[in-house]
């Protein structure tokens, strides 16, 4: 689904455990550009790029404090037509990689807490 190297070791332990009816929305200061046929996303301190594919993209761009990673999921089957379990086996497996590499929070985190809840 993505360009995204596998995290160290040592970062999977700091992730909270990725649920399907939980919101996430992408972490402020995260910025994402479409150039030409890729997709990229900056992170909010503006030290790493990552490059992400079609399917990246989207669920990227679904990933905007409105909607669960289920329905994310259901919106990628529909949108490709795959089976839902294998869509949202992918998309939890996305989520965890971006909240690993501070790309990605839970919306009803300490950050929504402090801005008033999700966007």
């Amino acid at each position: 689904m993505s360009a995204v190297p596998p995290p160290e070791p040592a970062a999977r332990s700091s992730v909270a455990r990725v649920r399907a009816l939980d919101v996430y929305r992408r972490r402020r200061g995260c910025e994402s550009s479409r150039i030409g046929q890729d997709f990229v996303v900056l992170d909010a301190e503006g030290a790493m790029l990552r490059g992400l594919n079609a399917t990246g993209a989207r669920v990227w761009e679904l990933l905007d404090g409105t909607r669960s990673a289920e329905q994310v999921a259901q919106e990628i089957a529909a949108e490709l037509r795959v089976e839902q379990r294998r869509a949202l086996a992918d998309v939890l497996a996305f989520v965890e990689r971006l909240l690993e590499r501070d790309l990605l929070e839970r919306a009803d985190g300490p950050t929504a807490e402090r801005s008033g809840g999700a966007r």
